[in-house]
Parts: structure tokens; C-alpha cells; sequence
């Protein structure tokens, strides 16, 4: 993601990102591009407590995200780390985070639920505050991740 970024920084909507660097953009780039991506090559999809509960899975999961990590920056990795548990936890709710085409207040309504249900990722916090479409964002990549270790395969893009 962050190559395409940079290849079409010039197509930025602010011409001062393309210049001090597209890196700020960069996951909202992503998970808009994983968003596209789900709903493209995936818009059935499917997953379930069982499927995350699975020690197959798990392994699976761990197996390729284990070695992406070290790639990630730490204020990232604490991002997406929130977003594998919550979707380990709510992964129904989490796909339909990830698909849905609804107004703010049902996608404000779904992240609610997400985080109210799954309070032990943040620590059973009471008052839980965060930008709701970078969670999004972050919802999305990790079902995404789910979804490949659940189908056992490299990627939900078909090859051509």
C-alpha cells in the first residue's frame, strides 16, 4: 500500500502531502484500499467466533501476521493488535464494519457495539475514545487477515 501511495502522491487531494510525504495518508490509504478490496473479491464473506476460535486458524494467523509485525510502526502495531482482538472477538459485527455502505450513525452504532462487546481489549475501560474511521480502517484489515487464515490461503484476491 504504501508503494502505491507513493506512486500517486501526486494524485493526493492536498498537494502538501505529496510533498512532505504521503506516510501521514498512508493507512487511511490502505484501509480504504482493504475496504475495496473485501468488497470486491469477497462480498459474501463470512466469519465466525468459531472460525477465530479455532486453534488452526490461530496458528495460521499468527504464522503470517508474526513476521509482518516487525514491519509495522509501534503506534501501528498497538492499532492493529486492538483491531485482531476485537475481530477475534466480534468477527459477525466486524465483517459488516468492514462491507457496510450505511449511514454514519449505523457505522457509529456498529463500532459501539464492537468495542462494548469486547471491552477486555481495552483493558474493560469504561469510556473508550478513538477516530472512528481509522478504527474502521483497522476493523477492516484484520478481517481481512482473519479471512486468509480462516481460508487457508495467501490472499482473497484471485490470481489472474
Amino acid at each position: 500500500m504504501l508503494r502505491l501511495s507513493k506512486i500517486y502522491a501526486a494524485c493526493a487531494p492536498d498537494t502538501e502531502d505529496a510533498h512532505l510525504g504521503i506516510i501521514q495518508n498512508v493507512y487511511y490509504d490502505r484501509g480504504a484500499l482493504t475496504i475495496e478490496a473485501l468488497k470486491a473479491f469477497a462480498p459474501d464473506l463470512r466469519l465466525t467466533k468459531e472460525q477465530t476460535a479455532d486453534p488452526a486458524v490461530q496458528a495460521r494467523f499468527n504464522a503470517r501476521e508474526t513476521s509482518l509485525a516487525k514491519f509495522r510502526l509501534p503506534l501501528d502495531r498497538r492499532y492493529f493488535e486492538a483491531a485482531v482482538y476485537f475481530v477475534r472477538l466480534q468477527p459477525e459485527l466486524a465483517v459488516k464494519l468492514a462491507m457496510t455502505d450505511k449511514r454514519l450513525a449505523a457505522v457509529r452504532r456498529l463500532e459501539a457495539a464492537i468495542v462494548n462487546r469486547g471491552r477486555i481489549c481495552v483493558g474493560n475501560a469504561r469510556k473508550v475514545y478513538f477516530d472512528g474511521i481509522q478504527f474502521r480502517f483497522y476493523i477492516a484489515d484484520a478481517v481481512y487477515r482473519w479471512a486468509v487464515a480462516a481460508k487457508n490461503v495467501d490472499t482473497l484476491i484471485p490470481t489472474q
